[in-house]
């Protein structure tokens, strides 16, 4: 295995290896390892040099040198102590590298084991790994329309050259068969910060899929792309288990995630001040029928549509915990719900802002995970808040349905009756005065009515039916019992 000089310089961390720019190098050689050296020298640092008093022998040693200045012509010293340290680590650090090597080729050529292959580069790397069949990609398939990919990848959070590596290739660009692409890359967006690396799986000149570092928030060390290259060398050599297995993500960070939502899960979580926390969950019937890696594939669009998020599959829903402003990125969120729908496949987002700390994470995720299903089954939007369907929400747990004649009160009833009788509208006055926080413009601006309107119909109620809705509130018990009885009878939604 071919080892370059950036390489060494990540695993040795208070090392860094020059060579004198001035002499004819060669490739030097030691245990196995190949160090590419053409930097200019720099005070402070050590170097690698063949060794001059065994020219002959010099292709199996080299010394690590003191610095010295380029102009001079004397021998360099030995630093003994330094050179036996800096060997030491390369020497640990090769035998890592192939170590991960060596899992990698077992796991998958001896057991057929796609996600301990992925486990194997996982846990070298520290991020999760993803393997994709070009089969499950729309993308390769060249179904995603370009002004709808523009809009989800490129208009906001990419440039054109992010997206056309990231996406589809839409056929070639500038004579280059994007998904035929040799060896691994690195991808950053429009602020340069790496959000993955990648590298194609080609076996007999045929894009098979790609495997990549998945949730990147650190610079992808050039071992990492070796072992990248090589694992996707390793899958191309016999790709038939990405048919079976598709889309297989690993551990994060050495920790399981597959299980359960965990404060520990969202340590690639990217703080932005002022920014919301979100869980978002992902709808659809398909997932009633085996088609976990269809909606796994969602996840990958959504991570994409919102970066600085982290993501897994749990049960049968996709869920993103995204630290983002969300209302910018309803747009994109529809766009991809859209985009399902094009191609048959509808699918609802739904949406849950945490709002009490990683402590209530759980909770965000029943709601947003309730939010997806009641979006998708009353055909209403594709991408719903929790706050736009907290009543239904709050009647199902509740099981409000089956105790309406607890829950109702009776003055609300009366006035709910005499309503149907007269077409009048007190009860949904009621209802919104109290949803808007007892304010009399925001209902008549809701109502389309004038705020006049609404102070009467108040004073009817309250006269007639004795629901007294007047600041101060004295029983605000009653009043939320007023506003459930209210949204129960309207059939609210």
């Amino acid at each position: 295995m071919r080892i370059m000089s950036t390489q060494v310089i990540d695993a040795l961390h208070d090392y860094e290896l020059r060579a004198p720019s001035k002499s004819p190098w060669k490739d030097a050689a030691f245990s196995g390892i190949e160090l590419f050296i053409g930097q200019p020298v720099e005070e402070g640092v050590l170097y690698v040099t063949d060794s001059p008093q065994t020219p002959s022998a010099s292709r199996g040693n080299f010394v690590i040198a003191s610095p010295f200045p380029i102009e001079s012509h004397a021998c360099p010293c030995v630093v003994g102590a330094s050179a036996m340290q800096v060997a030491n680590s390369l020497l640990r650090y090769c035998s890592r590298l192939e170590k991960c090597l060596d899992d990698m080729r077992e796991s998958y050529y001896g057991r057929r084991d796609l996600p301990a292959l992925c486990q194997a580069l996982s846990d070298f790397a520290g991020n999760p790994v993803v393997a994709y069949d070009a089969s499950l990609l729309p993308a390769a398939q060249s179904c995603i329309p370009k002004d709808v990919a523009l809009n989800m990848f490129g208009s906001e959070r990419a440039d054109y050259d992010f997206v056309m590596r990231t996406v589809p290739d839409w056929k070639r660009k500038e004579g280059e068969a994007v998904f035929l692409r040799k060896g691994a890359r690195r991808i950053s967006d429009y602020t340069q910060r790496q959000l993955t690396a990648a590298c194609n799986i080609v076996a007999e000149g045929e894009f098979r899929g790609y495997i990549e570092l998945f949730e990147v928030n650190k610079p992808v060390s050039d071992g990492e792309m070796v072992l990248l290259e090589q694992a996707a060398d390793i899958l191309a050599a016999s790709p038939y288990s990405l048919e079976e297995d598709g889309f297989i993500q690993g551990h994060l960070k050495g920790r399981p995630t597959q299980e359960d939502i965990t404060a520990s899960w969202l340590s690639a979580l990217r703080w932005n001040a002022g920014d919301g926390m979100y869980v978002l969950a992902i709808y659809s019937p398909k997932a009633q029928n085996d088609s976990r890696l269809y909606l796994d594939h969602i996840v990958r669009m959504l991570h994409l549509v919102l970066p600085d998020s982290v993501n897994q599959q749990m049960g049968e829903m996709p869920v993103v915990v995204a630290n983002e402003r969300l209302t910018p990125r309803k747009k994109a969120l529809e766009d991809v719900a859209a985009l399902l729908e094009k191609v048959g496949e509808r699918a609802c987002v739904g949406a849950s802002e945490i709002m009490d700390g990683i402590g209530s994470l759980h909770e965000a995720y029943e709601h947003a995970r309730f939010s997806a299903r009641f979006a998708f089954e009353s055909g209403s939007q594709d991408v719903m808040r929790f706050e736009e369907c907290w009543f239904p929400f709050f009647v199902e747990w509740c099981d409000l349905k089956g105790n309406r004649s607890l829950i109702i009160d009776a003055r609300a009833s009366h006035m709910f009756a005499d309503d149907r009788a007269a077409g009048s509208e007190n009860a949904s006055t009621v209802k919104a005065y109290i949803e808007t926080g007892f304010n009399l413009n925001a209902t008549a601006q809701r109502m389309s009515i004038h705020r006049n309107t609404v102070a009467y119909r108040l004073k009817h109620v309250q006269e007639r039916y004795g629901i007294d809705l007047s600041a101060p509130i004295e029983d605000p018990l009653l009043v939320f019992r007023i506003l459930l009885s209210c949204k129960l009878l309207l059939g609210d939604a």
